[in-house]
């Protein structure tokens, strides 16, 4: 995979958690659809981390994927805390801005080492 691809990746993600994050201005009424998108969201990063640590492990990864994506795609994982159906105000949005932040931290991270 190369560099703008996972850029690209990156900044999809991104995308996805900042949407959600807008959402919560009208959250009562959002709320069903947030926790649904939320889960999707989280079992998507779960799923990508496991591909991306068995690739890891067998020696599959690029270097710009060991050193950039990998690490991000963990981070995100482990930030989504909430719960899959969670409906809670706070821990959504907690684990929906932690998973933008993490996201933005890395794709600066990646256009430093491009320079």
């Amino acid at each position: 995979m190369s560099t703008i691809d996972i850029e690209k990746e990156l900044t999809e993600l991104k995308t996805e958690f900042a949407e959600l994050m807008d959402m919560f201005e009208e959250f009562e009424s959002n709320k069903a659809f947030i926790s649904a998108q939320y889960s999707t969201l989280k079992q998507q990063v779960t799923n990508r981390a496991k591909e991306l640590e068995k690739l890891n492990k067998s020696g599959q990864l690029s270097p710009d994927e060991k050193h950039f994506l990998l690490p991000c795609i963990r981070e995100v994982t482990l930030s989504c805390k909430a719960r899959v159906g969670a409906i809670d105000k706070g821990k959504l949005s907690s684990s929906i801005y932690d998973g933008e932040d993490y996201c933005s931290y890395w794709l600066t991270e990646l256009e430093k080492q491009e320079q």
